[in-house]
């Protein structure tokens, strides 16, 4: 979520190859589907780049169009986000210079008022946000008292339309993760209820952020309702609606498959462990119980990858004797 400000640290600026890097010649093309808006080439002196960002692609897909004019995109926010990484490597100042410097030999000067107008509020936005309060707790309620607070404050410095390109996509993300905790910890529910209520509820965002979020939320969710049906000791075929709810059938069915996978393959790390044991217990020299244990290992799996893996278990078998014995 993005409740908590970004904590910038101001160190001095690195001065390294600055020579090589003044008279960098960069060309940058913006990326544009609309035939009535122009493809911008970069034109000028590039800035001198922090350590962190030399070497890397220009961010800044800006558009103008016929007449010149910028065109209100997140290009804009990500071109400002962009040279504002490399907060600590350079100070504030130097950097909104260099992204006046970056603007001026890319943008026609028709273009350029609107795009200083937009990164001086953007600043300003960003200084403004530090003082916001944190959340007091974590519940539902304070961090949408937080989320408000956030929204509020960038439509008090941008205009409605620019907030709304600036930072739609992370608001939605916003409100879908404070309903999306409401439902985690709604004691009323039960977990195929929660599931039941987070599909829908993912289904309700909109398209971009949903295709591109949609993995891993589910995978998130997935985790956190898997994780309390096994700590209550909940059955299999609970699991298994939970899953089809959350997810689908399909998904739900291949899910299943692989928990037999892993069901399978512990017991085999199981009884592999077991009979290393009696290997180390035995009254063989080292080099007998090492050339068992190998024979043991070669034995009980069946591919160099799998061997490898249990060596893996066997070194977190030895861990937890060490820790015991200590």
């Amino acid at each position: 979520m993005v409740f908590k400000p970004e904590t910038n640290t101001v160190i001095a600026p690195s001065s390294s190859d600055s020579a090589l890097q003044n008279q960098q010649s960069v060309s940058t093309v913006a990326s544009v589907s609309d035939t009535n808006q122009q493809v911008l080439k970069f034109h000028g002196v590039m800035p001198e780049l922090a350590p962190s960002l030399r070497g890397t692609e220009v961010n800044c897909p800006l558009q103008v169009d016929t007449k010149g004019q910028l065109v209100l995109s997140r290009g804009i926010r990500d071109c400002f986000d962009y040279f504002l990484s490399s907060i600590g490597e350079k100070t504030e100042s130097s950097i909104v210079a260099d992204i006046r410097q970056y603007l001026a030999g890319l943008l026609p000067t028709t273009a350029q008022p609107y795009s200083y107008q937009l990164l001086g509020k953007y600043i300003d936005y960003l200084h403004q946000r530090e003082k916001l309060p944190a959340a007091q707790s974590n519940s539902a309620k304070d961090f949408k008292t937080v989320a408000s607070a956030m929204v509020k404050l960038r439509r008090q410095i941008f205009t409605p339309q620019e907030a709304d390109v600036f930072f739609a996509q992370e608001e939605s993300y916003d409100q879908y993760t404070i309903a999306q905790y409401a439902i985690n910890n709604d004691k009323r529910l039960s977990t195929d209820q929660k599931a039941e209520k987070s599909a829908a509820l993912l289904n309700e965002q909109p398209e971009d952020l949903k295709a591109s979020m949609q993995p891993i939320l589910q995978y998130n969710q997935l985790q956190e309702l898997t994780t309390e049906i096994n700590q209550r000791g909940g059955s299999a075929s609970e699991l298994y609606e939970m899953r089809k709810k959350l997810v689908g059938a399909a998904a739900a069915d291949r899910l299943t498959q692989v928990d037999l996978q892993e069901s399978q393959w512990q017991k085999k790390v199981d009884s592999y462990l077991a009979a290393r044991a009696q290997i180390t217990a035995s009254q063989q020299d080292a080099v007998q119980q090492q050339a068992a244990i190998n024979e043991l290992r070669n034995r009980s799996f069946s591919s160099p990858e799998e061997r490898i893996r249990a060596q893996t278990f066997e070194q977190m078998q030895a861990n937890s004797n060490k820790k015991v014995a200590e």
